[in-house]
């Protein structure tokens, strides 16, 4: 029966399909329950004397139901009695088809609603039109709500704010054919075949991190796997519409994307299938429920069969899909232009200031971004031969290769292989265990999750990032986590740990998205969206922040800091380098420029580099975030002067969640006005 309703809840969307379920039982709920409560209530305590018992007249009973049916239709679909439902209403509506967003947040999990774990997202041409749809009459809606809300006097005014800006945003987005990645809202794909945020992984990263709590959760598993052909067929529909607009990545993309599919996906075969990723995941969660004597998995046995059904689907769906896919883009690679960058496409530039825009929230153009990392880039060389000329003379006339050369010294490497491996878990849990023991001198409020640090999975090593973080899950059945890519021991340097570590963790992303996730007082929709350049903007915030408060401790630590603020400034440089029909920088070009000026090793370089053509635009959020939290707490330094207190500018640009910067800046000229009365 369960099942039954679950298809349903798929087949007709989960929010929408839950919004007209409780609208009946609204109605049954007045005329069955409150009426004859109604009517016991006034019989229980009501004087009659000899009178009939009390009850109810049918046009009473009707006027009832009618009241209660305004209500829940007002606020169900209509304009909503109070902004907050609105935000988590519209949430749960932009993600209702997105099953594994909804699987990795475990959103509905609480309220016993499971049957997203076992669905995969629409990403039919089709399906897009309808979200777009969706957007439009959400802003449709909202615009009614204008004169409630778009003012500074009320509460929810910079809700309000954020809210029409992300929708605004996500319409463009939709009308030039960039859509969301499957798992994320916060990285829109050009390319939806790629090897970071590719829609190809996104099915096996969500499989891999699916929690299996219950036999239950296995056959969810399984079932989600059942649904990869109709996954894979929805993106080769999209694909086909994005060749004849032009809009083809890379050859060297397509490659690496089919290298991928191979190596991770259709390697069943080379040697047992007990070896198969998904098989040794799911048996090795089913032994855990076995031996912890979990009365939903009872033998051995049934183990055992379990795993012949996977084995089955796993042949039946998953590998003639994928199969179908690499057949596709084999034949897509031919049609491939030369070159790297967005400006390779019809209308590349414009998609290129969108993609600006979007991660930005700013109208900086391509050539404004340029210019302020090529005198950031110089500012922070200067300083770095400044710091160390003395001791390095080389540094001033052989800049990367001295840094370079002092990063690689002894006491700043960890050893090789598993050894190394647990010593860089080990030294980024002290460092973050230090760390939390200074937060309260410098924030207000502490995130109550904790943040535990975790090797990045196997399969994605070769094409992540050397580390991220990943939020609490919204049932908080599990904390934050810093990932850590251990694939070299020598990616990690005790010169840079710290900086690394403050920015994925605390007081960065870890401390950001938690605390956003805690706050009751802001909507549902500020809690759980991310703006690229607000949480990284925030992150290298803090990684300023920690170099003004002497948590580096030795000018190596501050060199770690500072080849960690180059980086981001090259991004400025190579992304705008890259995509900008101005400038129009191949991969190679943009590989040597960061070598030029920093010390990460050759292949990190080449990942960062493939992952700015990848996501165009993403890379310059994290620098131009930084840069507007550095003005407005100059700003509000010099406007408040004695009355500044850095902990209170922290809560101002904390305490409303995620913004987009523009908003960000009302909120805290808002907070500077309040402080000054």
């Amino acid at each position: 029966m369960s099942t039954n309703i679950g298809f349903l809840l798929k087949r007709y969307g989960i929010i929408s399909s839950l919004r007209r379920v409780i609208l009946l039982f609204g109605i049954f709920f007045g005329k069955f329950l409150l009426v004859p409560l109604i009517e016991w209530l006034f019989n229980k305590f009501g004087d009659y004397g000899n009178e009939e018992p009390f009850k109810v007249g049918s046009d009473f009973e009707l006027c009832i139901v009618l009241i209660l049916f305004y209500v829940m239709h007002r606020n169900l679909f209509g304009v909503p009695f109070t902004f907050k439902i609105y935000s988590i209403r519209t949430l749960l509506l932009l993600m209702e088809s997105h099953y594994f967003l909804l699987s990795q947040m475990r959103a509905f999990d609480r309220f016993g609603l499971k049957c997203q774990h076992s669905g995969v997202d629409d990403l039919t041409p089709e399906q897009h039109k309808k979200n777009l749809i969706k957007i439009e009459k959400e802003l449709i809606l909202l615009e009614t709500m204008k004169s409630k809300y778009d003012t500074p006097k009320s509460k929810d005014y910079i809700g309000y704010l954020t809210l029409k800006s992300y929708l605004e945003t996500l319409k463009k987005s939709y009308s030039l054919h960039i859509y969301p990645t499957p798992q994320y809202f916060i990285y829109p794909m050009v390319y939806p075949v790629n090897q970071f945020v590719g829609c190809q992984m996104a099915l096996i990263e969500t499989l891999v991190k699916q929690q299996i709590n219950s036999k239950s959760d296995a056959m969810d598993f399984i079932e989600r796997i059942e649904y990869s052909d109709q996954y894979i067929n929805g993106l080769l529909k999209d694909l086909k519409v994005r060749e004849t607009e032009g809009i083809i990545p890379p050859k060297w993309i397509i490659d690496v994307s089919i290298n991928q599919i191979e190596k991770k996906i259709l390697c069943k075969y080379e040697n047992s299938s007990n070896d198969y990723f998904l098989n040794k995941k799911l048996e090795n969660d089913l032994q855990s429920l076995l031996k912890d004597n979990k009365k939903t998995i009872k033998s051995q046995k049934e183990i055992e069969s379990i795993l012949e059904e996977l084995n089955i689907v796993v042949d039946k769906y998953l590998i003639p899909s994928y199969e179908k896919l690499k057949d596709y883009l084999l034949q897509l690679k031919p049609l491939s232009k030369d070159g790297d960058g967005l400006w390779r496409a019809p209308n590349g530039d414009e998609l290129y200031d969108f993609l600006l825009k979007y991660h930005t929230n700013t109208t900086l153009t391509a050539k404004d971004i340029h210019e302020i990392g090529l005198k950031q880039v110089d500012s922070i060389k200067k300083e770095v031969i400044k710091l160390f000329k003395n001791d390095y003379p080389l540094i001033s006339t052989d800049f990367s290769s001295t840094i370079r050369s002092i990063s690689k010294e002894k006491q700043f490497q960890f050893s090789e292989g598993d050894k190394g491996r647990k010593e860089i878990i080990e030294h980024y849990e002290s460092i973050i265990k230090d760390c939390s023991m200074k937060l309260d001198q410098y924030f207000e409020r502490i995130p109550l999750a904790n943040c535990s640090v975790e090797r990045v999975p196997l399969f994605k090593e070769m094409e992540s990032a050397p580390a991220y973080y990943t939020p609490p899950p919204m049932d908080k059945s599990k904390g934050g986590v810093f990932n850590v890519n251990l694939r070299n021991t020598n990616a990690h340097n005790r010169s840079m740990s710290k900086d690394l570590c403050y920015h994925e963790a605390t007081p960065g992303h870890h401390f950001q998205i938690s605390l956003a996730q805690e706050f009751k007082d802001i909507d549902a929709f500020r809690r759980v969206i991310v703006f690229s350049s607000y949480a990284e903007g925030w992150a290298l915030y803090v990684e300023k922040l920690a170099d003004e408060c002497g948590w580096y401790e030795n000018r190596f630590e501050r060199l770690g800091y500072l080849m960690a603020e180059m980086w981001r400034s090259i991004r400025l440089v190579i992304d705008t380098g890259i995509h900008c029909s101005q400038y129009k920088w191949s991969r190679e070009k943009s590989i040597q420029y960061m070598k030029d000026y920093t010390y990460l090793d050759e292949s990190d370089i080449t990942s960062e580099i493939d992952r700015y053509i990848v996501i165009p635009g993403q890379a310059v959020s994290y620098k131009i975030g930084q840069l507007k939290i550095l003005e407005l707490r100059d700003l509000a330094k010099s406007k408040l002067a004695d009355k500044f207190q850095l902990k209170k500018f922290h809560s101002a640009i904390l305490n409303n969640g995620s913004l987009p910067l523009d908003i960000l800046e009302i909120s805290v000229n808002n907070w500077i006005n309040e402080q000054l009365q």
